[in-house]
C-alpha cells in the first residue's frame, strides 16, 4: 500500500495503537477546516469536522510499511519521497 501526502510535513504521527495523534500540520489543517465549517449556513462543530477529516485520513493513509509518495505539484506525476522528480 502507498501513503500519499501533499508534503512530508503532513504525514501524521501515530500512537502505539496506530491511531493518528492530534498534532502536527495535518491536525492544524483539520483545525482550520473546522473553523471555516463553523461559519456559514450548514454549521458543524469542530469535533464533527475533525472526526470526519481524520477518518478520511485513516482510510487513505492506513498504517503500513509501504512507500510514501509526496505530491509536490498536483499537476505533475507523483514521486517517491527523497528522490528527485524525473524531467519529461
Amino acid at each position: 500500500m502507498t501513503t500519499i501526502a501533499l508534503s512530508p510535513d503532513y504525514i501524521p504521527t501515530r500512537n502505539s495503537d496506530g491511531a493518528i495523534e492530534p498534532r502536527g500540520k495535518l491536525w492544524d489543517l483539520v483545525e482550520r477546516i473546522g473553523k471555516f465549517r463553523r461559519e456559514g449556513k450548514n454549521r458543524r462543530d469542530n469535533a464533527t469536522v475533525s472526526s470526519r477529516v481524520l477518518r478520511l485520513a485513516e482510510i487513505v493513509g492506513a498504517p503500513s510499511t509501504a512507500d510514501v509518495v509526496v505530491m509536490t505539484n498536483l499537476m505533475s506525476r507523483p514521486v517517491k519521497a527523497g528522490k528527485p522528480e524525473a524531467k519529461l
